[in-house]
């Protein structure tokens, strides 16, 4: 098992080294973009499967509890899997999964394993409803794939860097540049990884419906938020150029999709008046970095800067590294440019809708 392949399907981080087709925010020229994504998202599978049916079905033998039998009450089975890995229902057919695994099949339809998708990471719920786009503050990847490979009769594979150390919390800035690092610039595979160097820190999910409002992606703005091979690069562990090519034009229907999301209305109660106080607090203390969102919206862009010795140098170091050293002219055989771009710190969060930790993320309902 070759270390890399492990975060081949779970990763929707960035391939930020090539050229945008259009900015984020923008309305797709094509009506019929968004929901031809929705289904490409939610309705089919585009890996292999990395572990066997039989890994899913026997999960439950390592958690030194009883379970309901995944072959005589399979739904039952799925909410304990579940809750025990920190995962959601599916608001959309998943055939019996949970949210964040997906059923790997062949031509004929024939199931042969299951497979980590985005919404993993990006489907939580609030309120015990399940939202497409809402961050997974639950998700225990650590222990998801231990278990999986476990169950799957596996060694777990050796990761050279800390996946998460708490729920809620993944390392998707590292899965990609462990995905980057087993590709040369034309993205033929090298037969070693190259040492990129990265030391990137684990982080809550962003929500999607924020994507529209930002001009670049991650906490430190590296990657254009309008690029859609952006969300192509968890294939890195397995597509061929020529693949990547075909299914660009399916990426950027999921693109389009991405954008149309809404934040969806907070379900629980507010309070009218502490919202009022929590609203002038926050346009005093926390509106300069992260936007106002009322009547009048604005959304900052910029960086906020730290010590060099801390947040900015490592940022530093993997943007010249990893993401912007490629040559004027794109991948080989893909197209697009990039400036060489600088990083020194962080760039603050967009915040529309409610967080997904369970409290409004703005001082108003949406």
């Amino acid at each position: 098992m070759l270390w890399w392949q492990v975060f081949a399907g779970c990763a929707c981080a960035g391939l930020a080294s090539v050229a945008p087709h259009a900015w984020a925010g923008s309305t797709p020229s094509d009506p019929g973009a968004a929901e031809r994504g929705r289904l490409a998202l939610l309705q089919h599978s585009y890996l292999k499967a990395e572990w066997k049916i039989a890994a899913y079905r026997n999960a439950w033998k390592l958690w030194g509890t009883p379970a309901p039998d995944p072959e005589k009450d399979p739904d039952g089975y799925a909410r304990a899997f579940a809750l025990h890995y920190g995962l959601h229902p599916a608001p959309y057919p998943n055939e019996g999964l949970p949210m964040g695994l997906r059923w790997s099949k062949q031509p004929d339809g024939t199931k042969t394993g299951i497979q980590v998708d985005c919404m993993a990471c990006h489907g939580g719920s609030i309120g015990g409803k399940s939202y497409v786009g809402l961050a997974n503050t639950q998700v225990d990847y650590d222990l998801l794939f231990g278990d999986l490979f476990r169950a799957d009769g596996r060694r777990v594979p050796l990761v050279p860097f800390t996946i998460n150390t708490a729920r809620g919390t993944t390392n998707a800035g590292m899965m990609a540049v462990v995905l980057l690092s087993v590709r040369n610039p034309d993205l033929s595979r090298r037969k070693f990884p190259l040492l990129l160097g990265a030391n990137l820190p684990e982080l809550d999910a962003p929500p999607w419906w924020n994507l529209k409002h930002k001009k670049t992606m991650y906490y430190d703005g590296r990657t254009p938020a309008a690029s859609v091979r952006a969300n192509m690069q968890f294939l890195l562990g397995e597509k061929t150029l020529e693949q990547f090519q075909a299914l660009e034009p399916t990426f950027r229907d999921i693109q389009a999709y991405l954008l149309s999301l809404q934040p969806p209305k907070y379900p629980l109660a507010i309070e009218a008046a502490r919202a009022e106080r929590g609203k002038a607090v926050f346009e005093q203390t926390c509106a300069r970095c992260h936007g106002t969102y009322g009547a009048s919206r604005s959304v900052p862009f910029t960086l906020n800067q730290h010590n060099s010795k801390t947040l900015g140098s490592r940022c530093q170091s993997n943007s010249d590294a990893c993401w912007r050293k490629r040559p004027r002219g794109g991948l080989p055989g893909v197209g697009g440019s990039c400036d060489q771009l600088r990083c020194s710190g962080f760039r603050p969060c967009v915040i529309t809708g409610f967080r997904s930790t369970g409290f409004p993320g703005s001082y108003r309902p949406v």
